[in-house]
């Protein structure tokens, strides 16, 4: 849209308020630049108009509270480490900051400190934490949806054999 020989943006935020916004150019394409980065902006909820933007530790607590009715105590205490351990190994404040390099990156030191079925445990723990993000509207999408699992060592079945069952 043009007004007075300026390009403005029209457009709706989440809500589904109507906003208008001054691209402050006349030329058509910086305009259409301006306008791809605003709608950038918009996907990755960058305007300030997300108030959903949970702290780490809150949706940590939630998150907990909701597995102690659907898990054994021993699988709470796991799960409870696994997090704790990961939001103090990446130093992060808020949901939005975990990215998929970031969890890649913690896989990586994980991978030197423990065999690699720990690791793949704390990935399988990361994602069923973040699924539950995305299912509450915390979070538009997991990060963690394409980490692959590290490749464990195959460990070949050994049978008895008929003599070896009678003693």
């Amino acid at each position: 849209m043009k007004r007075n020989g300026v390009y403005y943006s029209r457009y709706q935020d989440e809500h589904g308020i109507e906003r208008k916004k001054s691209l402050k150019t006349n030329n058509k394409e910086i305009a259409q630049a301006k306008l791809a980065n605003l709608i950038e902006k918009i996907e990755k909820q960058e305007l300030g108009w997300d108030k959903k933007d949970k702290s780490i530790d809150e949706y940590l607590r939630e998150y907990l509270t909701y597995c102690e009715n659907e898990h054994t105590a021993q699988t709470l205490r796991n799960k409870k480490r696994i997090l704790e351990d990961f939001v103090a190994a990446t130093k992060i404040k808020k949901l939005r900051q975990i990215t998929p390099d970031l969890i890649e990156s913690y896989k990586a030191k994980r991978a030197l400190g423990v065999k690699k079925v720990s690791v793949n445990k704390d990935i399988a723990v990361l994602k069923a934490f973040l699924n539950r993000a995305v299912m509450l509207g915390h979070l538009t999408h997991n990060p963690a949806q394409y980490i692959k699992r590290l490749k464990e060592e195959e460990h070949q079945i050994q049978f008895l054999s008929d003599e070896a069952v009678k003693k």
